[in-house]
């Protein structure tokens, strides 16, 4: 089974089960943050945020799926072509 692609400056198939788009930002408290984009499979998303310690750290995670697709991309690009023509149009 293979799902849309994900959203990004460049597209990943997901497959398999991994049937959503995953955007992850992790915080190790006082060290460090990553950014994480993928794919990811429907029991990972359902865990929007997690927070946790190991040692003496203690991280913060917050997840965002979606269902893929090019959606978003495509909206912004019409949004700015009719910008434009409504600018063209007053002026």
């Amino acid at each position: 089974m293979q799902s849309q692609p994900c959203d990004s400056d460049t597209y990943t198939d997901c497959l398999g089960n991994e049937t959503k788009c995953l955007s992850q930002v992790s915080t190790v408290a006082g060290l460090t943050s990553t950014a994480m984009r993928g794919c990811a499979t429907p029991s990972l998303c359902a865990i929007p945020h997690e927070e946790g310690s190991l040692e003496h750290l203690r991280f913060i995670s917050d997840t965002t799926c979606t269902d893929g697709g090019s959606g978003l991309h495509y909206c912004l690009y019409l949004l700015g072509v009719t910008f434009i023509g409504l600018f063209k149009v007053m002026y």
